[in-house]
């Protein structure tokens, strides 16, 4: 047993502090108010550095996104009460995108019921999926801290360490210790010998081999052996949006599958007779236009996780195991087998290559994009909120690796983006942090504009406006009732932007992009774009 080093006066707040720095990277966010306004302070005691949000649900997502981009685990704080159910939206986008992340929330104690901000704290971040720990006794924290951040790590989640108000500023003892082996994370274990061997079987007799990675393939650094594998067989290379880019510029990568994939990416799924999934869950989103797939090929699913397997059908193939090591393992008994004779098709532009449809006061959504990933450096990070106009950025603008791809839609709600844009500023400065977003999205959260002002942030946001929920209006356009419910006027966000002290310009053609190159020149804080895009024109979704 051992002792962590004491970095501020005892008292529980700030051995909880000294716990979290042991685990996080060296940043947090956060929204600090009367529960947890001594905790944010020790926190950057122990040596972190804060970034305050706006809106607790922006701080949330903050640190999303910097747990994706750094691959560490993220932190946040807020107070009690709606600190909490703020962040309830971008809680449950993290638990549905499996990222790991401790929220140190503060809490009423249970004697203060009748008080205006107690709710019951833990059914709330229950109901959502996140985990929940909650500190009750002074002489466990150390302990109850560090089992928030082993569960955030094993089980790829938030969890939520409720810490009472009435805990927090109690003396602490200093000479209680704590046990290390917290901080120990278990490893995945080896393959399986058999499985490997079944396998490599499947996929060395297959004529028309498939390899799907995700999240799982990309967390694991395991894009050079999965590569390999393809390489050794013949397989084609496909991604879900989690894995965007992991096998970027290899001559058999088709790029994303699904809605976001090109035709092309579909058909190699719609004629596969192997399909060896890494690390990605086959759920509707990546098997657009394939929902059948276990109709016409074997399925190998590699995973460290027990849970993807819950989904698997009778006839898959399961390998328990680190998706690198697996791959490895693979390549082991492929030795041999036939290899590619020729590449696979190259990969057709999901959104047509037609003639820009933009009106003479508006510009095509597909033109815009393709103009932005032309003139924006490689080194990028692409923050996409949801709406209709996410299949645009989605499918055109390309990410130098998976971190540097970020899309927050695993519950499919607007207003993420521009927070968790600004958690992957954080995370990579040295990259150009770029946000696609809908109008409707950027007036859910604009108030996180002020945020990189205030951090004099170098981010772009492009607002997709086409002044209503496109989604609504394409998908009800036929129904014959009104769609007066789901448009609205034509907001300026360009002088709104001024107004929170960035950069703004409109954009309504090609011409107008020039403005973007002379801030690149040497991107003087936040640059949002209004562009004025062409709202008969539908994204090209593959349900």
């Amino acid at each position: 047993m051992s002792k962590l080093a004491s970095t501020s006066p005892s008292t529980v707040a700030a051995g909880a502090a000294r716990v979290t720095a042991a685990f996080a990277g060296p940043a947090f966010f956060g929204l600090s108010g009367s529960g947890n306004f001594h905790l944010t302070h020790d926190l950057r005691d122990a040596g972190l550095e804060y970034f305050a949000a706006t809106h607790e649900m922006g701080a949330v997502a903050m640190a999303d996104a910097y747990a994706r981009t750094t691959g560490t685990i993220g932190v946040v704080t807020f107070s009690q009460g709606p600190g909490l159910t703020h962040a309830v939206t971008a809680l449950r986008e993290s638990v549905r995108s499996h990222t790991p992340l401790v929220a140190l929330a503060a809490a009423l104690p249970r004697h203060e019921a009748d008080h205006n901000q107690y709710a019951d704290q833990v059914a709330i971040a229950a109901a959502v999926g996140a985990g929940v720990e909650v500190l009750t006794r002074t002489e466990t924290v150390l302990d109850d801290v560090a089992r928030a951040f082993r569960r955030a790590a094993t089980e790829e989640r938030p969890v939520v360490l409720m810490l009472p108000t009435d805990l927090q500023g109690e003396q602490f003892d200093e000479s209680i210790a704590f046990d290390p082996r917290l901080l120990e994370l278990p490893r995945a274990p080896d393959p399986d010998r058999k499985a490997i061997e079944a396998a490599a079987r499947l996929i060395a007799d297959a004529w028309r081999p498939v390899i799907l990675a995700g999240r799982g393939a990309a967390t694991a650094g395991a894009g050079a052996e999965i590569a390999a594998v393809a390489d050794a067989t013949g397989a084609t290379l496909l991604t879900s949006t989690q894995a965007h880019s992991l096998f970027r510029e290899h001559p058999r990568a088709l790029g994303l599958a699904g809605g976001f994939g090109s035709p092309t990416a579909r058909a190699a799924l719609a004629e596969a007779d192997v399909v060896v999934v890494f690390g990605c869950s086959l759920n509707p989103w990546t098997l657009a236009g394939n929902a059948d797939l276990a109709a016409h090929a074997a399925i190998v699913r590699v995973d460290s996780h027990p849970r993807a397997f819950a989904t698997a059908g009778p006839t898959d193939l399961p390998i328990l195991a680190d998706c690198r090591a697996a791959a490895t393992a693979l390549l082991g008994h492929l030795e041999g087998s036939r290899s590619a004779d020729a590449a696979p098709a190259a990969p057709s532009d999901t959104v047509s290559a037609r003639a820009p449809r933009g009106g003479t006061r508006t510009i095509d959504p597909a033109d815009l994009t393709r103009r932005l990933d032309e003139m924006l450096p490689a080194e990028r990070t692409v923050a996409i909120d949801s709406g209709n106009f996410m299949v645009f950025p989605a499918s055109m603008l390309g990410a130098p690796d998976p971190p540097g791809f970020l899309l927050a839609q695993g519950y499919m709600s607007m207003g993420l983006g521009i927070a968790g844009a600004i958690g992957a500023a954080v995370a990579r400065p040295e990259r150009l942090p770029v946000v696609a977003v809908g109008d409707g999205g950027a007036k859910m959260s604009i108030g996180e504009l002020e945020t990189a002002v205030r951090y004099d942030l170098p981010l772009l946001i492009v607002v997709y406006n086409d002044a209503a929920f496109g989604a609504e209006v394409h998908d009800f356009g036929e129904s014959g009732r009104p769609l007066d419910t789901v448009r609205f006027g034509d907001v300026d966000f360009a002088t709104v932007a001024r107004g929170f002290g960035a950069a703004g310009v409109t954009v309504r053609s090609v011409a107008d992009l020039d403005a973007i190159n002379e801030w690149l020149s040497d991107r003087p804080g936040p640059l949002l774009v209004d562009a004025k895009v062409d709202p008969t024109i539908a994204g090209p979704w593959v349900d």
